[in-house]
């Protein structure tokens, strides 16, 4: 009944229609709300944190929670593919490049073999034992990022592990507090 009314949830929110307020928000601020929600469990789960968030602020024009749904929903999904290794690594990097804001989430973990990112983020694909995710944080991700006319990228890394990247519309100059 549990993993049911979770699943419920997810499913809530995810066809909620992307109607909500969008604002000039910063990638970095976006950052600070998620690693006060997750900074204790990447602690317990004694994972080495990488932080690289830039200079300046990165902005783009978006929904701060929908923003900080997919960021942790990243996380998550890096934390469970590190969960059993002893040397734990997570990297979080946020910079501007030509007219994107780039977010990028990368782990030491397996990677995702040879299943491309169309089938990752298939609604209910996991690769997690039954019971343990349900297979919608990329899928929610993903609908979440092309609500704000972006862009999901994955790739295994050459040493092992994964990278998720996430292109947004930078905000102009002029539109930037």
């Amino acid at each position: 009944v549990d993993r049911m009314e979770n699943i419920t949830k997810q499913l809530r929110f995810f066809a909620k229609p992307g109607d909500e307020k969008r604002e000039c928000v910063s990638l970095q601020d976006v950052f600070s709300g998620v690693l006060v929600l997750m900074e204790h469990d990447i602690r317990a789960a004694e994972i080495n944190l990488r932080i690289e968030l830039g200079d300046a602020p990165v902005y783009v024009h978006g929904n701060r929670l929908r923003l900080e749904q997919v960021l942790v929903n990243l996380i998550k999904n890096s934390m469970a593919a590190v969960e059993r290794l002893e040397h734990a690594h997570l990297s979080i990097s946020i910079w501007a490049e030509d007219e994107c804001a780039l977010l990028s989430v990368e782990d030491s973990g397996t990677g995702f073999g040879d299943r491309k990112l169309q089938r990752l983020q298939e609604p209910f694909h996991t690769t997690r034992a039954s019971g343990d995710g349900m297979g919608l944080g990329l899928s929610i991700s993903s609908a979440i990022i092309k609500e704000h006319d972006g862009q999901l990228f994955a790739e295994n890394l050459n040493g092992g592990g994964a990278s998720f990247k996430v292109s947004l519309p930078l905000i102009n100059a002029s539109e930037r507090p």
